[in-house]
């Protein structure tokens, strides 16, 4: 026979257990969500990056103006690449051909994308705070010279 002061032992036990559970639970959602933002931004830096190698005209700033807009664009592949999971902004990409040097066969094309989110749940705040931030670099060699006029 229990005693008077344990009637209520297991259910203040599943409620501990609950609430561990749930947190545990939340933390594997932004952890799991985490992992997708990074896969998708790198994905997608990586797409640019291959783009301007193969598209080498739209890195240069006279032909780039008229012709390499939207999705025919190194920022517009990376944000076509990104979708839907995530919309990257013009502003957090960065393209530039290291060391300064002029476009040629053989430069190398550098792009950058920094994206940032607000973590969902309680651990994902205590992990990363207010704000998370993914960063990806990718480079491809630039494939041949610019051919002004040149379309694919």
């Amino acid at each position: 026979m229990k005693q008077r002061f344990e009637r209520g032992q297991s259910f203040v036990e599943m409620a501990i257990g609950m609430i561990i559970l749930i947190v545990l639970l939340g933390g594997l959602f932004d952890v799991g969500r985490a992992f997708i933002i990074l896969t998708t931004v790198e994905n997608a830096t990586g797409e640019g990056a291959l783009y301007g190698a193969t598209h080498p005209e739209c890195l240069t700033t006279n032909y780039a103006a008229g012709l390499c807009t939207g999705s025919e664009s190194v920022k517009g592949r990376v944000k076509d690449e990104a979708k839907p999971a995530i919309t990257i902004n013009d502003t957090s990409i960065t393209v530039q051909v290291e060391n300064g040097a002029a476009v040629t066969a053989g430069s190398t094309l550098r792009v950058d994308v920094v994206y940032s989110y607000s973590p969902v749940t309680p651990l994902g705040f205590l992990i990363w705070g207010t704000q998370a931030e993914v960063k990806a670099t990718a480079r491809q060699q630039v494939m041949s010279p610019p051919k002004p006029g040149y379309t694919y």
